[in-house]
C-alpha cells in the first residue's frame, strides 16, 4: 500500500479501489481504510496519501524495487512487477493519470549518486512502451534526460517525439534532446551527421525559449556545413542553407538582428540559385528565406525593402498553397501576418488589417486541424500552432484599435491573452516575454476604454511579470518593464476618474495626423475640422506643433521606422514636417477661413472618388 501511494500519490476513493483490485489485492476498501489511519489525507475524500517529503518517498521506491545494495532493508520480490501495472494503459489504449508521477519519482531516485539500481527497473518499463515517456509530460522527460539510461531506450522514446514540437513538452523534449545528442555525436565521426545533430537541438533549444543555447548549436552547423558545402556544393549546398535560414530565426529571437539579416541574405542566395534549377524542390526554402530576410531588414528600419521580400515570399506560398494548401498554407499564413506589420510600419493602415484578418483566418483553421502534411527539417519551422495565433490576434487587436474599432480590439486581445497564459503556463521561459507585451497593450486599451478595473488587473499580471523576468534579465526587460508599469498607472488614473489622457501612438498618428478631417479632443471627442472655429483651429495647430518633437519620436520608436520612411526630408525638423501631413495642412487652411480640404491634390488633379492619391506628396512634380 504504501509502496503503491508512494508511485500514484493522492486519489480518489473510486479510483483506489480500481487501482488496488488490478493489482489483485482482497478487500480495497478495507485497505485504503487502514492506509488512511496511517496516512491521513490532505484533502477530505482522498485516498493513498504518499510519503512526504518526496524524497523519503524516492527513497522508499528504490529500497522496495531488487537490486540495491543497502543492508537492513531486503527489497520486496512484489515492487518490480507492481510498477509495470500501475503504469499499464486502459482497454482504449490511454495511460493512467499518475504515469506522470511514476516515471518522474523512479527518475528522480535513478539519478545520478542516488540507486543506480533503479536505472534497471526504469529501463523495464520504458522499453516495453516508450510513449510512456512523451504522456508523462515535460517535467518528466526532464527527470529521464539526467538518469544513465541505456542508448536503445532513449532512441526509442525519440522516435515518439514529434517532429515539430508540442508546446506542453517543448521544455522537456528539449533537455532530452540535449542528453540524446551528446551521446549521438561521440558515435559517429561523420561531421554531416554531427552537423544536423547540432541543428535539430537548435531547433528544439529555439522551441523551449533557450536562445543563447539555440544560437551556439545552430552556429555549429552553419560551419561544419559551410565546410562541407566548400568541398562538395551539390551535396551540401541545400542544407547549409536550410541551416542559415534556421540561424536567421534562432539569431532573431535572440535579439541579434544583424547574425539574422545576413544568414538570411546568404540563405536566400543559396535558394535562389537551387531553385532556378529545381523550383518545385527549393522553391518553399526561398520563401522561407525571404521572409525571414524581411524580419532583419524591418528591424533595421528598412521597411520598404521588408515588406518587398515578405510579398515576394507571400506570392510564392500564395502559388504553391494553390496546389498543395496543407503543406504551404501555414506559409502564407505566416508571410501574411509579416506583410501586415510591414505595411502598418510604413503608414498603409488599409493594407495592414487587411493582411492581418487574413493571417489570423489561416491560423485559426490551421491550429483547429492541425499539422497534416509531413513535417520536414525545413517546414518544421514553418508549422503554425497556438503561439502564432496568439501573436496574430495580438497584432490584429493593435491595427484595429489604430482604425477605432475598440470592441473588436480588446476582444482579439482577450483571445491573445487567453491563449498565451495557458502558453506560460506550461512553458513560461517560451512564452512569458510575450503574454506580458500582450497584457501590457491590453491594459492600455482597456483603460482608455473605460474598463479601468479590469484594466488594472491585467496591467498589474503584465508588471508582476516584467518584474520576474527583469529580475534575471535586467537589460533586456527594463523597457517592457516601464511599458507595463506606465499601463497600471493609467489603469489607476482611470479607476481614480481623473488622470491626463493617455494618448496611444496609433492615435496620434493613424487616427489624427494623416487624415484631414476631424479633430479628437483630450475628451476622446471627434470634430469636424469644417464645423470647427478658425481661431480653435488655430490653436489646436500651434498644440501639436509645440509637441512635434516628442510626437515624431514616439512615431519612430512604435512604428521602427527611419525618419526617411516616416517621409522626413534630409536637412527638416520634426515641426517643419509635422506641418506637412494631412491634418496640419487642413488645420492651418482651417484657421485661415478656408476649407479643411483643397479641391486638388499635391499633384493637380482634383479628388475625386475612384482616383489614387496615396503615392502624391507635397512638391511632387508630374509630367
Amino acid at each position: 500500500m504504501v509502496f503503491t501511494a508512494a508511485l500514484t500519490g493522492a486519489t480518489t476513493y473510486a479510483n483506489g479501489t480500481a487501482l488496488l483490485s488490478r493489482l489483485g489485492l482482497e478487500h480495497p476498501g478495507r485497505l485504503l481504510a487502514d492506509h488512511t489511519t496511517c496516512y491521513p489525507a490532505e484533502e477530505s475524500g482522498a485516498v493513498l496519501e504518499p510519503l512526504y517529503p518526496d524524497r523519503l518517498a524516492e527513497d522508499f521506491l528504490a529500497l522496495s524495487l531488487p537490486g540495491h545494495e543497502a543492508t537492513g532493508y531486503p527489497a520486496a520480490p512484489w515492487a518490480a512487477d507492481t510498477t509495470r501495472t500501475l503504469v499499464a494503459r486502459d482497454g482504449q489504449g490511454a495511460p493512467p493519470g499518475h504515469t506522470a508521477r511514476v516515471l518522474t519519482f523512479l527518475a528522480s531516485a535513478a539519478a545520478p549518486h542516488r540507486w543506480p539500481h533503479a536505472v534497471r527497473h526504469l529501463e523495464a518499463v520504458l522499453r516495453a512502451d516508450p510513449a510512456l515517456a512523451l504522456a508523462a509530460g515535460a517535467a518528466a522527460l526532464s527527470a529521464l534526460a539526467a538518469c544513465d539510461l541505456d542508448t536503445a531506450v532513449l532512441e526509442a522514446i525519440d522516435a515518439h517525439i514529434p517532429g515539430h514540437g508540442q508546446v506542453d513538452l517543448d521544455a522537456g523534449i528539449a533537455a532530452f534532446t540535449q542528453r540524446l545528442t551528446r551521446h549521438r555525436l561521440t558515435a559517429t565521426d561523420d561531421p554531416a551527421q554531427h552537423a544536423r545533430l547540432h541543428q535539430n537541438l537548435g531547433f528544439r533549444m529555439t522551441r523551449a525559449g533557450h536562445r543563447e543555447e539555440a544560437m551556439a548549436a545552430t552556429e555549429r552547423a552553419v560551419d561544419i556545413f559551410r565546410r562541407l558545402a566548400t568541398a562538395d556544393p551539390a551535396g551540401f549546398a541545400p542544407e547549409l542553407a536550410g541551416a542559415l535560414a534556421q540561424l536567421s530565426e534562432c539569431a532573431y529571437k535572440a535579439d541579434r538582428m544583424r547574425t539574422s539579416r545576413r544568414a538570411a541574405e546568404e540563405a536566400v542566395g543559396i535558394f535562389r540559385g537551387l531553385a532556378a534549377t529545381d523550383r518545385t524542390s527549393y522553391e518553399p526554402g526561398l520563401a522561407l528565406s525571404l521572409s525571414q530576410l524581411g524580419h532583419g531588414m524591418s528591424e533595421e528600419r528598412r521597411q520598404e525593402e521588408a515588406l518587398a521580400a515578405a510579398q515576394r515570399a507571400m506570392g510564392i506560398f500564395q502559388r504553391l498553397a494553390a496546389t498543395d494548401p496543407a503543406l504551404h498554407e501555414p506559409g502564407l499564413a505566416m508571410t501574411l501576418a509579416q506583410t501586415a506589420v510591414y505595411s502598418w510600419r510604413l503608414r498603409r493602415w488599409a493594407d495592414a488589417l487587411t493582411a492581418a484578418e487574413r493571417s489570423v483566418e489561416i491560423i485559426r483553421r490551421l491550429v483547429a486541424t492541425g499539422p497534416v502534411a509531413p513535417v520536414t527539417d525545413l517546414t518544421r519551422s514553418m508549422v503554425v500552432e497556438e503561439s502564432d495565433l496568439a501573436t496574430g490576434l495580438a497584432n490584429l487587436g493593435f491595427f484595429r484599435w489604430g482604425a477605432r474599432r475598440r470592441d473588436e480590439a480588446l476582444a482579439a486581445l482577450r483571445e491573445a491573452a487567453a491563449i498565451e497564459r495557458r502558453l506560460a503556463d506550461v512553458n513560461p521561459v517560451a512564452h512569458e516575454p510575450s503574454l506580458a507585451g500582450t497584457l501590457t497593450t491590453l491594459g492600455t486599451y482597456l483603460a482608455l476604454s473605460g474598463h479601468a478595473e479590469e484594466a488594472l488587473s491585467v496591467a498589474g499580471e503584465a508588471v508582476e511579470i516584467c518584474r520576474r523576468l527583469a529580475a534575471v534579465r535586467a537589460a533586456e526587460f527594463e523597457e517592457p518593464l516601464r511599458k507595463a508599469c506606465a499601463a497600471y498607472e493609467t489603469a489607476r488614473d482611470r479607476l481614480a476618474g481623473g488622470g491626463p489622457r493617455s494618448w496611444t501612438m496609433e492615435e496620434h498618428y493613424v487616427t489624427l495626423l494623416n487624415q484631414d478631417e476631424v479633430w479628437q479632443d483630450a475628451q476622446d471627442r471627434r470634430h469636424r475640422l469644417d464645423d470647427m472655429e478658425p481661431r480653435y483651429c488655430g490653436n489646436v495647430l500651434r498644440f501639436l506643433l509645440r509637441q512635434a518633437d516628442d510626437i515624431f519620436a514616439t512615431l519612430v520608436d512604435g512604428l521602427a521606422a527611419s525618419p526617411e520612411a516616416l517621409g522626413r526630408w534630409e536637412g527638416e525638423d520634426a515641426g517643419a514636417w509635422l506641418a506637412r501631413q494631412p491634418l496640419a495642412v487642413a488645420l492651418r487652411r482651417r484657421s485661415e477661413g478656408k476649407p479643411a480640404r483643397s479641391g486638388l491634390c499635391y499633384c493637380g488633379y482634383a479628388i475625386q472618388p475612384g482616383w489614387n492619391h496615396d503615392h502624391c506628396h507635397p512638391g511632387i512634380i508630374v509630367d
